[in-house]
């Protein structure tokens, strides 16, 4: 807190400029339904039950809910429109308020598209106030609770209930004295378990507390307290200082600091870490390239953990209706002290026609453990696959959409599992604009010799009444046991958002899973303010 205070004292009485809200990139690893599992979590600020808007290729494709999040993954839901997203899609979730600026060549609009239920309409949007601090932001109070029964062949059953009452709280504070922006995001929640009730009740993370700087008369961006940087993919987030020298187009950096705690985000100085960074775009005869290098190291101050040493690039190509990004992370394995790629991918997607996408990807990972008295790599797991999205832009249903992609996924010691992904959306049907998905999965591979087969189906159907929009879904599930029959079971799903008035609006949703020897029940609402 000392050095936090003497560099806003030091920034004190300099000019700056509006600074952006963090972004997280993120990847689509898996399609069940209308859930998607992406490949960013907790440690990339993402935090259960909050709203992202989602972006790709600058455009914003809609909004989706965080389900549920561990530090290097995460599963989201649809929040407002279904919109055609599938397997491999490199994605962009976004805590800013406003959306990025495009870059690279723009797909054709997406036509399921519609503004989020926070948004006023044209009359009653603001006008811009000055002379001050301008907050802005949004609140979210809300309560998730899951009831759930499972019983044995005996016929004795075990029920258990959650209730999570919870706020989160997203805000920027503009033009402070020396042109200071504050920026925080945080969550708090009360657990509440029976019978087995939580040993820590009150949970409160902080992913965003730090205040930016930058400058009008210098290429010069300063940023301390809990951050994320915007050009580093692979650390997570910092309890330090982060210097950039330069523009969005070019420039360098370097940010030091500390490694928050993986369990609770709290801050300590276990783990102090440092990386440097530079990055690159620019365009040429109709071909635009980004690309970012860093190298840095994590220096526990444990004697029983050794340096971690790292160095990673990231990359992105568009040229015309080709686009390829690339990622990769060297690390030094702990055991053997041998170089490796914990992290390792590809993606190539091109627009074929106007209706017509196609992509293929791959990925090699290897998760680098650094946590508590806890230090080694895991097992690689390698998922290649491709698929194509074919998209009616006229015609009697504009906007009909219809995926298939297929992926096969190798862990070391391990089968093999294939998985076979697709559906159709309909953004709307006539005149009564309501709009369908269908979607389905089956995945197979081979344990203890004996064949297994999953099997997820989805329909849902929405509709919007005025500004309020509805969703009724219902979902089949195949799970398969070894030596036993398969567990089935059906589900189904209700949403209702409701604009209470401009900036303010209530979420409401239920769903409910039923099956031969299992039965859950898990209800959430919450309210929204745009302040």
């Amino acid at each position: 807190m000392r050095w936090l205070l003497i560099i806003t004292i030091a920034l004190l009485g300099l000019p700056s400029e509006a600074q952006e809200a963090a972004t997280a990139e993120t990847q689509v690893t898996f399609i069940a339904g209308q859930t998607v599992y992406v490949s960013s979590g907790t440690s990339d600020g993402l935090v259960v039950g909050d709203t992202l808007d989602v972006f790709e290729d600058g455009v914003r494709l809609g909004s989706m809910v965080v389900v549920s999040a561990t530090p290097d993954r995460s599963v989201l839901a649809f929040a407002d429109t279904i919109f055609p997203i599938t397997m491999g899609d490199q994605l962009t979730l976004s805590f800013a308020l406003a959306a990025p600026e495009p870059v690279g060549p723009l797909p054709p609009p997406i036509l399921t598209e519609r503004p989020s239920i926070l948004e006023p309409s044209v009359d009653e949007t603001p006008s811009q106030s000055y002379g001050g601090p301008r907050v802005s932001g949004r609140l979210q109070l809300g309560v998730s609770g899951l009831m759930t029964s499972t019983s044995s062949s005996g016929g004795a059953s075990y029920d258990r209930t959650y209730a999570t009452p919870f706020a989160l709280l997203r805000a920027e504070v503009a033009d402070l004295p020396g042109g200071l922006q504050f920026n925080t995001r945080l969550r708090a929640a009360y657990r509440y378990a029976d019978p087995t009730p939580f040993s820590e009740e009150v949970d409160i993370r902080v992913y965003d507390l730090n205040l930016e700087k930058s400058f009008s008369n210098l290429p010069l961006e300063i940023s301390a307290g809990r951050l994320f940087n915007r050009y580093d993919r692979f650390t997570g987030y910092w309890d330090g200082l982060n210097i950039h020298v330069g523009n969005r187009e070019r420039g360098f950096g370097v940010a030091a600091g500390f490694q928050p705690d993986r369990g609770n985000e709290m801050p300590t100085t276990d783990l102090p870490k440092y990386t440097v960074f530079g990055h690159a775009a620019f365009e040429t005869e109709g071909v635009r390239f980004d690309g970012t290098v860093l190298g840095g190291q994590i220096i526990p101050k444990s004697d029983s953990l050794q340096t971690r040493t790292f160095v990673g690039f990231q990359q992105q190509v568009f040229a015309g209706n080709f686009r390829l990004s690339a990622g990769a992370l060297v690390d030094q394995d702990p055991e053997s002290n041998a170089w490796t790629f914990s992290r390792l991918n590809a993606r190539a997607s091109v627009t074929a026609t106007p209706s017509i996408r196609l992509r293929g990807f791959a990925s090699s990972n290897r998760p680098y453990i650094l946590y508590a008295d806890r230090q080694y790599i895991l097992s690689r797991s390698t998922r290649f696959g491709g698929g194509a999205t074919v998209t009616l832009r006229s015609g009697p249903v504009p906007g009909l959409s219809v995926r298939a992609d297929v992926t096969n996924a190798m862990t070391e010691g391990q089968p093999n599992t294939v998985t076979v992904n697709g559906g159709i959306s309909i953004p709307g049907i006539s005149s009564a604009r309501i709009g369908v998905s269908v979607d389905g999965t089956v995945w197979q591979n081979q344990q203890l010799g004996e064949s297994q087969r999953g099997i997820y189906a989805g329909v849902g159907v929405n509709k919007s009444f005025g500004s309020t929009y509805g969703r009724l879904g219902y979902r089949y599930q195949q799970s398969p046991l070894l030596g036993l029959s398969a567990l089935i079971s059906h589900g189904l799903d209700v949403m209702l958002q409701v604009p209470l008035r401009s900036g303010l609006a209530l979420t409401l949703q239920a769903s409910t899973q039923l099956g031969q020897s299992i039965s859950s029940t898990r209800l959430y609402t919450a309210i929204w303010y745009r302040f």
